[in-house]
């Protein structure tokens, strides 16, 4: 029943920005996560474990969990213990599974390690003929698109963050587009903002290099 993720490589699809240790898989920025086709037969779980998490100070990290591209549950994490999540109980049949990470990579880091449940791979979901990389700051995160008048809006930004409600999932969900998510609240492209280090130091292609010369 336990499928190793780095031993099913193959049949996994890898969203958005994700790197691999012998444990498993990270899932780092919005919206990234994993994706496959399985043959189930009852419960379907997923071992996670975050580090560089702090509840009290964020809320912890959230996922979306889709089946046949229809949200299904949301799962929370809020500790740094590996922890086994129900996705789904009393599945029968074939079904496509999303897993995907809806808080921002600050947050903390996920990694993936296996996925539990009865039955079989089937064939790796194809990829798109369109791929997007979009960059950005809090409105590509989707910051605040869950805000309903909480006190928490600075403290536990998490829970009122949707990174599948946000513009950039959204488009590339009406394109039938791969994508992947850089983004980052407060930061700015080019020079300081509220963050101390700026976009270009995480993603380089933001502006032309010169040469000293």
């Amino acid at each position: 029943m336990i499928k190793s993720v780095l031993k099913n490589k193959d049949n996994i699809k890898f969203i958005g920005r994700t790197s691999f240790c012998e444990n498993g898989a990270f899932v780092y920025y919005s919206a990234a996560g994993i994706e496959f086709n399985a043959k189930i037969n009852g419960i379907l779980a997923v071992r996670l474990q975050a580090t560089r998490i702090d509840p009290s100070k964020s809320g912890g990290i959230y996922f979306k969990v889709f089946l046949n591209d229809k949200f299904h549950k949301k799962i929370h994490i809020t500790n740094e213990l590996e922890t086994e999540f129900v996705l789904a109980n009393d599945l029968c049949g074939e079904y496509n599974v999303k897993l995907i990470r809806e808080t921002e990579f600050v947050y903390g880091s996920v990694l993936v390690s296996e996925i539990i449940f009865k039955g079989s791979f089937l064939e790796k979901p194809q990829d798109k003929e369109l791929y997007i990389e979009f960059i950005g700051d809090s409105i590509t995160c989707g910051y605040g698109l869950l805000y309903n008048g909480q006190k928490t809006i600075t403290g536990n930004r998490p829970s009122i963050s949707s990174a599948t409600m946000g513009y950039a999932y959204k488009t590339a969900k009406s394109l039938n587009a791969d994508y992947s998510l850089i983004s980052q609240s407060g930061i700015s492209a080019y020079v300081g903002y509220v963050r101390e280090y700026n976009m270009k130091e995480i993603y380089p292609y933001i502006c032309k290099r010169y040469s000293e010369e």
